[in-house]
């Protein structure tokens, strides 16, 4: 294994661990390089999306063959072909980005945080992941940081409505501020970008402050719209995410589906956008922010059959899955289901199931539980993260 070979390279490495039936090396010269190696387009790319080096259609080879890999060796599932959906746009496609503030003696910069450290930055100049405007609003920012002596502010978050029309700027940092002097300091901004809202987030007290406009981003998807909160979690790819949304509809819609349980649901993406197909949603969220957002939302698109329940999937599945539900949704964060939803899902089987992953390994070990109750009718990738790693997966299961 290689930290930067592609197959069929011929490569000069540093062998750092020997097993039984692999070898662990480390790349320090590419001899004989391959067709498909790339010049990365962002200096800092190890940092932001370290597959810039390979060209897109062998990263989406490389993650297809991954889930089947998994497929065949974690669960004995041969004879599945996973579908692959490509990212409809392969660069500035990040509507949200996330930068550190470093300072010198004499200046700010952005910076990403470097993977595995704990207290290493990498400067950040211009990000080919996100647009254009971001890029020239996070140096508009740094330099006023710079110029107006705001030394506590740690760092910053810029999201984008897909649209490119509005843009919300949250700030973190751990010390109190006065918010009359951010505005000020900020207010030539307002009249360059199309800026929605300035927050300032004070973590070490949980406290929200708005510097000026509002504290959420509003974005439309299939017709419904979304308020967006600074603090809520949100897809990162809105037309990949689209792509997901349809094929749901297609593929979780088998038979009739009545009563749809949506687990982990955060401000109501999924089971809003699939309300219309059913006679009742019961989300579950835990989360008070995004809890205040899911319930603004369910009233901004008229959505009378959205019941929430407040609280965990843990403690919620139990009770729920008493119920005649027809399709439960899981979009778990990356460490994937506890052993009690899974238990919890397995033990009370519903006719239809969607998990939504961003993490195959986790995954895997989850089905490895649902498959004693469920087959596995479709799986398919979704690349919500060109130039990484990282693979989006819908596996759609039936009782």
């Amino acid at each position: 294994m290689t930290d930067e070979g592609i197959p069929g390279e011929v490569v000069e490495v540093e062998v750092l661990k020997e097993k039984k039936n692999y070898t662990e090396a480390k790349t320090l010269k590419v001899l004989e390089s391959s067709p498909h190696r790339k010049e990365p387009r962002c200096g800092h790319y190890k940092t932001c999306s370290p597959y810039q080096y390979i060209d897109y259609e062998l990263q989406a080879m490389i993650k297809k063959e991954q889930v089947s890999e998994m497929l065949s060796h974690n669960l004995k599932l041969t004879g599945i072909d996973p579908v692959f959906r490509p990212s409809p746009d392969k660069w500035h496609y990040r509507n949200k980005i996330h930068l550190h503030i470093i300072r010198t003696a004499t200046s700010a910069n952005a910076a990403y945080h470097v993977p595995g450290t704990h207290d290493e930055f990498i400067r950040v100049t211009e990000c080919f992941l996100v647009s254009e405007t971001v890029n020239s609003l996070i140096k508009s920012v740094v330099e006023i940081i710079s110029s107006g002596g705001i030394d506590f502010v740690e760092e910053i978050e810029i999201r984008e409505k897909s649209t490119r029309d509005k843009i919300l700027l949250i700030m973190y940092g751990n010390r109190k501020t006065d918010t009359d002097a951010l505005r000020e300091s900020f207010k030539p901004l307002g009249n360059a970008y199309p800026l929605c809202g300035i927050v300032y987030i004070n973590r070490r007290r949980r406290l929200s402050h708005i510097v000026s406009g509002s504290d959420f981003l509003e974005e439309n998807i299939d017709g419904l719209k979304f308020f967006i909160g600074a603090r809520s979690f949100f897809q990162i790819n809105i037309p990949a995410l689209e792509i997901l949304i349809k094929d749901m509809k297609k593929l979780a819609f088998p038979g009739e589906v009545k009563t749809l349980a949506d687990f982990y649901c955060g401000v109501g993406t999924f089971g809003m956008l699939l309300a219309s197909k059913v006679s009742h949603v019961i989300g579950v969220e835990p989360s008070g922010d995004n809890t205040f957002f899911l319930k603004k939302n369910i009233l901004a698109n008229n959505i009378k059959n959205f019941s929430i329940h407040k609280g965990t999937s843990e403690q919620w599945a139990g009770r729920i899955l008493k119920e005649k539900i027809d399709l439960v949704i899981l979009d778990p964060p990356r460490v994937g289901l506890t052993d009690t939803v899974a238990r919890a899902l397995s033990g009370k089987p519903v006719p239809h199931l969607a998990y939504i992953s961003c993490n195959p390994s986790t995954l895997m070990r989850d089905l490895k539980i649902l498959l004693g109750s469920y087959k596995l009718k479709h799986i398919y990738i979704y690349d919500f993260f060109p130039h990484t790693p990282h693979i989006e997966t819908l596996a759609v299961l039936e009782r």
